[in-house]
This record gives C-alpha cells, structure tokens and sequence, in this order.
C-alpha cells in the first residue's frame, strides 16, 4: 500500500517501518519537544488583555519559525474570541462557545478542563521500542536507541482551544469518515464532516484553518495508517501553520 510517497506492509511477523516513516515520526517527535519547550518558554510573556483577547509581550528567546507558529495561531484564537467563539480566564485558559463546539473545553463545563499538557505526554518518552498487538498480529514501531516512537494517549473526543493553537481527538467512527472523504477529494468539507459525525461542532460551526491545515498536510491514507497500527480507536491531531511536521498520533 502506498500511503503518499510513505509505503507500509502488515503481516503475522513483526514488520520494520520503512526508513521514510522511521524519519516521518521522528521529525514529528523532535518537533513536538521542542514545541513544548517554546510554549513553555512564551508562556511566560503571555498577557490577557481587558477585552480576554491575548497577546505576547516582550521578545521570548525561542526558534522564530514557533513564535511565528505561535502568533499566529493566536491571531486565530483572538478573532475568535471577539466573534464570541471563545472566551478566556486570567489562567490564559481557552474556552469554547457550546453553541458552537459541543465537546472540548466548554465555558459551560469549566470544572472538567483538560490542560494541553497532557497532550505532550505521548511525546515524552523515548528510547523505546512499540509492539501493537491487532488480532494475531504483532506490529512495531520502534527503534532502538533512537526513538521514533510516541506514547499513545486517549484524549477525550472534541476539539481543543489552547493559548497557542488547537487539538482535535476524533473517535473511529469520525476517523473513518475523515479518511473516506479525504480519500474522495472531499478535503476541507471532510474535516467537518467528520467533527460533525463525531458531535464536536455544530452544523453551521467552522473548524478552524489551523486544524485543517494539519489534517490536510496528512492526507487520508497516512491517517489511516496510524489509526490502523492504533487498533482503529480513532486519531487526534496538534495544528500549526509553519511547523514542517503537523502532529497525529492514535487514541489508545
């Protein structure tokens, strides 16, 4: 099977990615922790202005392709917020309109927020070797001493508004109705098909372009590689504009 110049073939033994995934999933790691670090780092100059849009102060010293990632996704963000999309707190917390994103972190439900911290957490171990069982089928995904694997994570399905940028986590029944529309040519209107069939957005809501932008930069047979070797529990996705790598990982 050909999954966008990535190949990946599954059988009883236990297959080696190729060198093209082997190299994919690193660069996707790498980025992922120093993407974390930054956001540590600018979060720092963070302010909330009077009006709950937000804003960096000051010039944080971090890699210029990120802070630019960063403003940018916040521009997103702030549009957002004074279209009353979102809203914020004096915690740089985002909160979703539920008139319009129905499972993500909702100014209706502020006690069951779901930090972005925890989803890093996948990306924070290494040196390990993944063996996936799927049925009678055991599936690797690793290399020694020289870690091309994340830890899995289940974030709970919705779509996600942080300070600096966006995650969606989409059940299997929506993944696959992603990867079918992708597959189609359907692109953008299959993202929101598939937030639709997964009851995140409702039917007039748009999904942000940052998110579009990661899944699109994916395509639908490389998500559905990954949700596969994932033992089809659905994907979630971390958005950037500028990042070589966008970030998708499997629902464990």
């Amino acid at each position: 099977m050909l999954f966008s110049n990535i190949s990946f073939a599954i059988s009883d033994k236990k297959p080696e990615l190729t060198p093209s995934q082997k190299q994919m999933i690193r660069e996707q790691i790498q980025n992922q922790n120093d993407f974390y670090k930054t956001i540590k780092t600018v979060e720092k100059h963070v302010k909330r202005n009077g009006d709950g849009t937000l804003e960096i102060k000051g010039t944080p010293k971090v890699k210029k392709e990120y802070l630019d990632t960063i403003k940018t996704n916040m521009a997103e963000i702030n549009k957002l917020i004074k279209e009353g999309v979102l809203e914020t707190d004096n915690n740089l917390r985002v909160y979703s309109n539920e008139n319009y994103i129905q499972k993500g972190n909702l100014r209706n439900n502020k006690d069951n927020y779901v930090d972005y911290d925890v989803f890093f957490e996948d990306i924070e171990k290494a040196e390990r070797t993944l063996d996936i069982n799927i049925g009678n089928k055991t599936v690797s995904v690793g290399i020694n001493g020289n870690a091309v694997y994340a830890d899995s994570y289940s974030p709970p399905v919705g779509l996600y508004a942080y300070w600096w940028g966006w995650e969606l986590a989409l059940d299997e029944y929506a993944t696959q109705i992603l990867v079918k529309g992708l597959n189609a040519g359907a692109g953008a209107s299959a993202i929101v098909a598939a937030c639709s069939a997964a009851g995140i957005i409702t039917a007039g809501a748009a999904v942000p372009a940052a998110i579009i932008s990661a899944v699109l930069w994916f395509g639908g047979g490389y998500i559905d590689l990954i949700d596969y070797i994932g033992g089809n529990k659905g994907v979630y996705f971390r958005s950037y504009f500028y990042v070589t790598t966008p970030y998708i990982w499997y629902r464990s």
